[in-house]
C-alpha cells in the first residue's frame, strides 16, 4: 500500500446525502481518545491499574476562505447555531482505500483575517457515537 501523502486525504461533510469537501482545506487532525479508569486495589502490588472507559474523537480542521465554497464559514456558522449533527468522513478516494467516518457536532469555528494576508478559517468537530473505518 505504501505511505500516504497528506494532500490526498480529503475531509467531507455529508450534506443531505451528498459528500461535500471542506472548501479550500489545508489540514485536519484526527484525535482519538480512551479515558482510563483507575482500577487500582490493595492487591495491585503498589502499581496503578486501569481499565478503559469511554472513548471519543475530535477532528480539528483549517482552510482558506472562499465565500463561494459550499462548505464555507457561513455554512459552519449556521451549523453551530442550529446544533447540526453531521456525518463526516475522510479518505484519499482511491479504490480500496481506508475510509474513516463518524457523526459529529461542530464545537468551534474561527475566522482569521490578518492584514495583507490570506483569510483562513479553523474549527473543531466533536464526535458523538462510534467512529468507524471501512474500505472504499
Amino acid at each position: 500500500m505504501g505511505l500516504v501523502n497528506g494532500t490526498n486525504l480529503v475531509l467531507y461533510i455529508n450534506d443531505a446525502g451528498t459528500d461535500r469537501a471542506f472548501g479550500h482545506s489545508r489540514s485536519f487532525t484526527l484525535n482519538l481518545e480512551a479515558s482510563p479508569i483507575d482500577a487500582t486495589t490493595r492487591e495491585s502490588g503498589g502499581w496503578s491499574e486501569f481499565i478503559i472507559g469511554q472513548r471519543n474523537f475530535t477532528i480539528d480542521f483549517e482552510g482558506l476562505v472562499d465565500f463561494q465554497d459550499i462548505i464555507n464559514i457561513e455554512y459552519l456558522n449556521t451549523a453551530i447555531i442550529n446544533r447540526t449533527k453531521f456525518l463526516v468522513k475522510f479518505t484519499d478516494n482511491l479504490a480500496g482505500a481506508l475510509v474513516f467516518n463518524g457523526y459529529c457536532y461542530l464545537s468551534s469555528v474561527s475566522l482569521d483575517s490578518p492584514m495583507e494576508d490570506v483569510v483562513s478559517y479553523s474549527g473543531s468537530l466533536q464526535g458523538t457515537e462510534i467512529f468507524a473505518t471501512s474500505i472504499a
